[in-house]
């Protein structure tokens, strides 16, 4: 994700279990998870993390930027790495087969959000 010529980017895998926002980059018993936090050098026009709980917010929501938010409460620290014209998607929740496009599971958000400055990277 540190390439300065990525445009869009997305994971299909597993999500941590307890972890809000982590995915799991190799499984078995020696797993490992990667964090959600800011990766990009030019935000994305399209970020798509495709793992159970991807989009719960884990982070002190007063920690983002309320200018960059729209007024909402629920950012999920994957959403830094996106445009203010991008969009994120993500799930609230388990994925199942069923639930893959349901409205409840499913996040669908516009971009921009970002931390206060003391919180920028």
């Amino acid at each position: 994700m540190g390439s300065e010529d990525l445009y869009k980017a997305g994971f299909v895998g597993h999500g941590v279990e307890g972890v809000p926002g982590a995915v799991l980059l190799r499984s078995g018993g020696g797993g490992q998870g990667l964090l959600p936090a800011k990766y990009v050098h030019q935000r994305l026009a399209m970020l798509m993390i495709l793992a159970c709980s991807s989009a719960v917010p884990g982070r002190k929501q007063t920690d983002f930027d309320p200018s960059t938010t729209g007024g909402r409460t629920d950012i999920s620290e994957w959403e830094v790495n996106v445009s203010p014209l991008g969009r994120f998607v993500g799930y609230t929740g388990d994925v199942a087969f069923l639930r893959f496009n349901e409205e409840g599971y499913r996040k669908v958000v516009p971009g921009g959000a970002d931390y206060i400055p003391r919180f920028r990277q």
